[in-house]
């Protein structure tokens, strides 16, 4: 499975912040996923998004390794793709990317490969998700920072849309 599209949206009657992950199957069906992250786990993300900013990981110019993929077992995740509530999340890198698991209800479990363009898009997207429900989870990114995730988003943009 390929991303194709990330939308997120904030959720003020539910304080939550919704997820979706749009994936293009090998048969060329299309895919997707709903999650549902409390201000609890976003912020635990943004602080291991930042983390890897820190490292310079984002700044690491690599080939075109701009896909990047999921591992989906149906019998760890239901045929009904969401939305589904994330009760905890890591990150840990790989050889030539990140891997992303979301721990959700029942002990299903939804893992993504994701390049460092995507890591940075999503850190991206939480930032201005928490900032419009204004939970002020007390990240800081010195401007040196905010230009190397700047940097990395350009090229993201024109090929998700």
């Amino acid at each position: 499975m390929i991303i194709r599209k990330i939308n997120g949206t904030y959720l003020p009657e539910a304080d939550r912040v919704l997820l979706r992950i749009t994936v293009e199957n090998d048969d060329l069906g299309k895919d997707q996923f709903q999650f549902i992250f409390t201000r609890k786990i976003v912020k635990s993300m943004i602080q291991a998004f930042k983390t890897r900013i820190d490292e310079n990981t984002f700044a690491a110019k690599g080939g075109k390794n701009n896909e990047s993929k999921i591992e989906k077992n149906p019998s760890e995740i239901s045929h009904v793709f969401g939305p589904h509530l994330v009760k905890n999340f890591s990150l840990s890198k790989t050889q030539s990317s990140f891997l992303m698991s979301l721990n959700l209800n029942k002990s299903q479990k939804f893992q993504m490969h994701c390049a460092p363009r995507i890591l940075a898009l999503l850190f991206n997207l939480f930032i201005k998700l928490q900032e419009k429900a204004s939970w002020d989870l007390n990240y800081i990114l010195s401007s040196t920072k905010r230009k190397q995730v700047k940097k990395v988003l350009k090229p993201v943009k024109r090929t998700l849309h």
